[in-house]
């Protein structure tokens, strides 16, 4: 008798061996009536098929040849009627040339869903949606406040995620302002704790600038790449929200540039919703010191000062000398200046007196000095659009087809030479280190009242404004400032003092140090001020805020005096010495807080006002009164 297999197969497949159903794709069960659901990545693979061979062991599995060079057999090969590739019976035997088994297996539904075998749709379970189930659902759809995206799509610049679930994992990403795994929580304004101190906040350096040539030697013609045109800033706020600013005319500094500072602080302070404001913007040349002092011999030619002179080589620089403009070194010896524009000679006269030059980065450009006041912690850098931008012909990059113009932003600058030979040197005695004393005797160790006049036997460790405490014999006199000093062994105080003379007491006459200081061999007074803070490799950590900046032309010293002590890492609590080719930079990171309520409140996650702590007031609760006192 002849037997037929059931249903005909449903009209979904043919009837083959043993009078069994083989299925077309998408359909099975005895009679290929049933539908098939789509498949994914398991989210876990817990699916089991049973014993498909009838051999009494359900751990048969498959080891596929395409995937792997795996060829023991030890491990169960199965196949089916409806498989005859291969098939698995408790687990996906989907074995990779490693011979690991695959954690998440193509499986029906990603198995976290049962399938409608009548429609071929997946049944979700909750928490998951998609084709085949294979798409996590966000909470409460983000509450209106935000987008469900993968993993894939939000992983940051430059990281690479490759694993399993890159397209099927999602998490909210909340609009600006809002948070929580559903984006059902509102933020509160952000601030600086009031009660601590010492910190400094943002101070971003925007350049803009051409090169002056297309030849790779930068100074080699006068070629006139100048510029005109406009930039905008993009500002990237607490909440990643990026606000941008309307156009900005720019052109490169110069001693007739326009008062480009005042138009990009009011960009930036006029951006909507007062996400900035009290922004405040210097400009200027995008430039460097060139450590010691330099003059020249009234023939265009710079030469190192008598007094400590710098020893740079300046072939092929653009030099700048405080109030002057720009000029390029082109001579055999790096010192025959002239003007960068008409090449007539500059420096026609001789200066005896030091001068402090700077080393100018490109010719054609601007330097914008940006602070934010009012916007603590470390911010994210701006970003410039300088599409606008245009050459002498009103060309922009795109339109030429290069990219002669161009920007950078950075949150700390070069602020000297870092050449290996005549470049910047750095150095840091702990004051604990730099003491001396005498015995009091008339004419050789005395103190003068009169004239505040301090006579010791050596006064190479001091300098003028340093702060020292005087101890005559037993008696601690107090701390004192030294204002001037006169020769060797002689120096002047500012503040008034008692006499310590040998007629009235016997003793030693000792002097200490209290006064922080790092010295250096390039005058820094025209790039730092007080409330700075400066980077130099090999110290073992970012200077305190600098309390004043000193420049010692004659002996060309730098002093900078630090607000609060500073522990160097030699035994004695001093830095050594560094080298010409260390880096030295203004430190521009923002240090101070950028707390929710300024860690002086709660956050109301309903309103997103701040509750502030007794005493405290403001928006983000910044503002101390007297009744936390």
């Amino acid at each position: 008798a002849d037997a037929s297999c059931p249903n005909a197969c449903s009209g979904h497949g043919v009837c083959g061996e043993f009078d069994a159903c083989t299925c077309y794709p998408d359909w099975g069960g005895g009679d290929c009536s049933q539908r098939y659901c789509p498949s994914s990545w398991a989210w876990v693979t817990t699916n089991a098929n049973g014993d498909l061979d009838g051999d009494g062991n359900r751990n048969g599995l498959t080891v596929y040849d395409a995937d792997h060079y795996f060829t023991a057999s030890g491990i169960d090969y199965v196949v089916s009627q409806n498989e005859p590739q291969g098939h698995w019976e408790t687990w996906p035997g989907y074995v990779n040339q490693d011979g690991v088994d695959e954690g998440h297996f193509y499986m029906e539904c990603s198995n976290m869903g049962i399938c409608d075998r009548t429609t071929g749709m997946c049944q979700c379970f909750d928490g998951y949606h998609g084709s085949g189930c294979r798409r996590t659902s966000c909470p409460n759809d983000c509450s209106g406040h935000g987008v469900c995206k993968t993993v894939s799509q939000t992983k940051p610049s430059g990281v690479e995620y490759i694993l399993w679930d890159k397209d099927m994992s999602r998490f909210c990403e909340c609009d600006g302002g809002y948070s929580g795994a559903d984006c059902s929580e509102r933020k509160c304004g952000y601030g600086d704790d009031p009660l601590t101190t010492g910190q400094t906040n943002e101070i971003q350096w925007v350049d803009i600038y051409a090169d002056m040539d297309n030849t790779g030697t930068p100074h080699a013609d006068n070629v006139d790449w100048t510029f005109s045109g406009y930039i905008r800033l993009t500002y990237t706020d607490y909440n990643g929200v990026a606000w941008e600013t309307d156009d900005i005319a720019i052109e490169p500094y110069g001693s007739a540039a326009s008062d480009m500072a005042a138009n990009v602080a009011a960009a930036l302070n006029n951006l909507p919703n007062d996400v900035l404001s009290g922004v405040t913007v210097s400009q200027g040349y995008v430039e460097h010191v060139i450590p010691g002092n330099v003059a020249t011999d009234g023939s265009g030619q710079l030469t190192a000062a008598a007094s400590a002179g710098h020893s740079l080589d300046l072939t092929d620089v653009l030099v700048r000398c405080a109030d002057h403009e720009v000029f390029v070194s082109t001579d055999a010896t790096g010192s025959t200046l002239t003007d960068h524009v008409t090449g007539a000679a500059a420096f026609t006269a001789v200066t005896t007196d030091p001068l402090t030059c700077y080393e100018v980065e490109h010719l054609w450009s601007v330097r914008f000095e940006i602070s934010f006041p009012n916007t603590p912690g470390s911010l994210q850098a701006l970003s410039v659009d300088i599409s606008k931008v245009t050459d002498s012909n009103g060309f922009t990059n795109a339109q030429r087809g290069d990219t002669k113009f161009q920007a950078s932003v950075a949150s700390n600058r070069q602020l000297a030479s870092h050449a290996g030979t005549g470049g910047i040197e750095m150095g840091y005695t702990h004051p604990s280190q730099v003491t001396d004393s005498c015995t009091i005797a008339g004419g050789t160790c005395e103190i003068t009242s009169a004239t505040k006049t301090v006579v010791v036997t050596d006064t190479s460790t001091l300098f003028p404004h340093a702060r020292i405490k005087i101890t005559c014999a037993s008696k601690v006199y107090g701390t004192f400032t030294v204002n001037s000093i006169t020769d060797g062994t002689t120096f002047v105080l500012t503040e008034d003092i008692g006499d310590c003379l040998a007629a009235d007491v016997s003793g030693n006459l000792l002097w200490e140090l209290q006064s922080h200081v790092v010295t250096s061999n390039a005058d820094l007074t025209g790039l730092l001020s007080a409330g700075d803070r400066v980077e130099v490799q090999g110290f073992n950590s970012v200077l305190p805020k600098l309390s004043a900046v000193y420049w010692d032309a004659d002996n060309g010293v730098g002093h900078l005096f630090l607000d609060e002590e500073y522990l160097g890492n030699d035994a004695n609590d001093g830095e050594t010495t560094t080298t010409a080719g260390d880096t030295v930079l203004q430190y521009g990171v923002g240090t101070s807080e950028k707390e929710e309520c300024s860690s002086r409140g709660l956050c109301d996650r309903e309103t997103g006002i701040c509750q502030c702590f007794k005493g405290y007031t403001g928006w983000a609760c910044g503002i101390q009164n007297a009744l936390s006192l």
